[in-house]
């Protein structure tokens, strides 16, 4: 009856005829002496139990969240931050408790107040299993939060190869951008994460895309210090005369973060170290 009703198995109750009351769950047919109807109830949530339920989602307490579901308390509910008990136990990677709560009727969109879903956390703190169970709960997979960031992006800058991985074979976009104009790749880059970065440009993730200063990913690399990552982007065909919005290339910016294991790789491979940026500067000049 709950795919029939879209109102979850824990709010549905059978009342037994002539005033028996309701039906306990345990009870079968033969015991009811096989009556030709029964009634189906359908129990409001209950109020009160919201914080119990909370602290038993974020803790992975199923005992005492079966029970609470079961008075039935709202699977919805939020705490001062706008978090759901879904949110908490995608949060702790409590994947029984997340089931749970998903066949409760717990909403997998639901985002708290900063714009943040049970999704994002969970790629987040690297949890692939539950993320697994959110997308296929219908978790909008490129929903941003109110930063504009998204689950991919979250998860790429944290290095989650997994998660990023799985993402990306269910569809997400990887050249979404945060408000700074970011993208996944960007934040792979800035976080030196190696493993996801070579991940994203195999998968064809745009390269030379500039964020809202202009600064590319290689930009990126230079400035975080990161020669693997250089190399890397180097190596995948990156424009290293790319310039940004104030008129830097990479060879400038490596110069001015005192990196010359980097500034000697660039010049390696002939970028040219006399250009100048919008203030008349070359890397020479840093």
């Amino acid at each position: 009856m709950e795919d029939r009703l879209t109102v979850p198995a824990f709010r549905q109750r059978l009342l037994a005829p002539n005033g028996g009351g309701l039906v306990p769950e345990e009870a079968s047919y033969d015991q009811l002496g096989k009556p030709e109807e029964l009634q189906l109830v359908i129990l409001p949530c209950g109020h009160g139990s919201e914080e119990q339920l909370l602290h038993a989602a974020d803790k992975g307490d199923l005992a005492s969240l079966s029970q609470l579901l079961d008075l039935p308390a709202e699977p919805n509910c939020r705490d001062s931050q706008g978090k759901t008990p879904l949110m908490k136990a995608s949060a702790k990677g409590h994947m029984k408790s997340v089931q749970l709560l998903l066949k409760a009727g717990a909403d997998a969109t639901m985002a708290d107040f900063s714009g943040t879903t049970p999704l994002m956390v969970a790629c987040g703190l690297g949890h692939p299993e539950v993320v697994r169970c959110l997308v296929e709960a219908s978790a909008s997979i490129d929903e941003p939060d109110q930063h504009g960031k998204t689950s991919l992006q979250v998860a790429a800058g944290e290095g989650h190869l997994e998660v990023v991985r799985y993402l990306c074979e269910q569809g997400a976009d990887k050249e979404t951008f945060d408000q700074k104009g970011r993208t996944p790749l960007h934040r792979a880059v800035d976080g030196g994460r190696l493993d996801v970065a070579r991940f994203l440009l195999e998968a064809r993730a745009d390269i030379d895309q500039p964020d809202h200063q202009g600064r590319t990913p290689m930009h990126d690399a230079v400035l975080a210090s990161q020669t693997a990552l250089v190399q890397l982007l180097s190596e995948s065909g990156a424009d290293k005369h790319k310039r940004d919005d104030l008129g830097r290339t990479p060879i400038y910016d490596a110069a001015c973060s005192g990196n010359w294991h980097i500034v000697t790789y660039l010049i390696q491979r002939g970028v040219d170290v006399d250009a100048r940026d919008a203030d008349g500067r070359s890397a020479l000049f840093v």
